[in-house]
């Protein structure tokens, strides 16, 4: 193809300069098709170059070629129909509206944060392991069922469904709660009087019986509740497992003979910890129910007529009586690391209730030179116990929490009571519901601790 297009002078005849005019005629037609430029230049002149298969352009001041695509169909470029691309693309920034591309960085900076399998006690907190960009990520959890029973197999009104709320604590941290379920008494004053409590509609419904005891300790795990230990004249390590769906109390391996502990959930497992056997003891023990078997782990600081809750993973023991006098010692205790370590002591005295709440530990009333309505908050980062409104002063009672609520049943005033108050720590208020069958010495628990499934994501 021709790449010439000579000029022709003014003074020159069409018949001389015919075979110039055909080439350039040529060379127009044909966008100077060629392994090499054009032998002459002028700004907009085009240029197929078919070495580098590329089609060309003149710049305005003519001194440079400006590559305006490939010499293919479309120019090779992407169509507006849409194509495929076989390159990079550079994109100027992170997206502002949304019908805007995302950039790599922006999606990666929004891709999973967090993913994992936590214990949850009914009214807890996650800890994430990788802190989120700001407050404002998203996140969501799905209950877990167990071979031991739950949410999908049971079908149950106290286990199915089960709402669980989230909220965003800071970046590091959040809130949940797992709705429904029911809290539940059992024991005290010499007999096995199990009582369910319906918040909702503020009732206590006779359970059967389970075995005659007092000073034990209690806690649940997937829908299912457990009383372990106490004296029934003796110490004993009596274990039992409750099913409210079937309505029955089935022995489990007896713990370590002992009373006056505290009872916790964690992991999955029921724990054990404390009390008195003939001495005050720190005996601090494991329990799995598939495997149906206590596992000694490292003992606690000894004491007895102690508090004990699980949150964030970790359980804790406090308060109670080390044969010196009351203390508010306050241990935390990982099962992981099988260690207990100590934290602020809380106000010291024996027999409070114990619970936890929006992924704080409550200790609430007890004894010390008088019966007490003392509630202190547990803030484990801030390693800080913080006072709350008095409850109803009393002592050998019991705690859980429920849907977004602590609550203190039963226990000792000058005689035996079943006051049962309902803790609101966000409005700081105790406020009164039914009475439970007045004893007590007794355990307590809510069928809402599982496992739960999350992932988080930055927004």
């Amino acid at each position: 193809m021709s790449q010439t297009y000579n000029d022709i002078a003014a003074g020159d005849l069409i018949s001389a300069s015919r075979t110039t005019i055909l080439a350039r005629d040529e060379a127009s037609a044909t966008w100077f098709l060629g392994t090499t430029e054009p032998s002459s230049m002028a700004a907009g002149r085009p240029w197929i170059d078919t070495t580098l298969n590329l089609v060309k352009v003149r710049n305005a001041t003519n001194t440079a070629w400006i590559t305006i695509g490939t010499f293919a169909a479309g120019l090779g470029h992407l169509l507006l129909a849409g194509g495929t691309m076989t390159g990079d693309i550079l994109l100027a920034n992170d997206p502002t509206n949304v019908l805007h591309p995302s950039t790599k960085q922006y999606t990666d900076a929004r891709a999973v944060a967090n993913k994992g399998k936590r214990w949850i006690t009914g009214d807890d907190v996650i800890t994430f392991g990788t802190s989120h960009a700001d407050n404002n990520y998203r996140w969501v959890a799905t209950l877990v069922s167990s071979p031991m029973g739950g949410v999908t197999t049971r079908n149950n009104k106290h286990t199915y469904p089960m709402p669980i709320y989230l909220k965003n604590e800071d970046a590091d941290r959040g809130l949940v709660r797992i709705n429904g379920g029911f809290g539940f008494t059992s024991c005290g004053n010499m007999t096995g009087t199990t009582e369910r409590f319906d918040d909702a509609a503020n009732t206590h419904t006779g359970r059967a019986n389970a075995t005659a005891r007092n000073y034990l300790a209690g806690y649940s795990l997937n829908g299912l509740g457990f009383t372990s230990c106490g004296n029934t004249g003796v110490d004993v390590g009596t274990t039992e497992r409750f099913d409210d769906a079937v309505n029955t109390h089935t022995a489990r391996l007896a713990a370590t003979v002992r009373d006056y502990l505290a009872g916790y959930s964690l992991g999955g497992k029921g724990f054990t910890s404390c009390g008195h056997i003939g001495a005050i003891t720190g005996i601090t023990q494991r329990f799995d129910d598939d495997a149906n078997t206590h596992t000694a782990r490292t003992a606690a600081t000894a004491r007895r007529y102690l508090a004990g809750y699980g949150m964030n993973n970790y359980g804790f023991t406090s308060c109670g009586q080390d044969g010196g006098g009351n203390v508010g010692t306050t241990e935390r205790f990982d099962d992981d690391a099988n260690n207990h370590t100590a934290r602020l002591a809380a106000t010291a005295r024996q027999f409070p209730a114990g619970y936890s709440l929006g992924g704080k530990g409550f200790t609430s009333c007890g004894d010390d030179a008088g019966i007490l309505g003392t509630t202190q908050r547990f803030d484990d980062d801030a390693n800080t116990h913080t006072a709350r409104l008095a409850a109803t002063a009393r002592k050998y009672l019991t705690g859980y929490s429920l849907n977004g609520f602590g609550f203190t049943s039963c226990g000792w005033i000058a005689g035996n009571t079943g006051i049962t108050q309902r803790f609101d720590d966000a409005a700081n208020t105790h406020t009164a519901r039914a009475a439970a069958t007045a004893r007590p010495a007794l355990a307590g628990y809510a069928t809402n601790a599982y496992f739960l499934n999350y992932v988080s994501y930055n927004d």
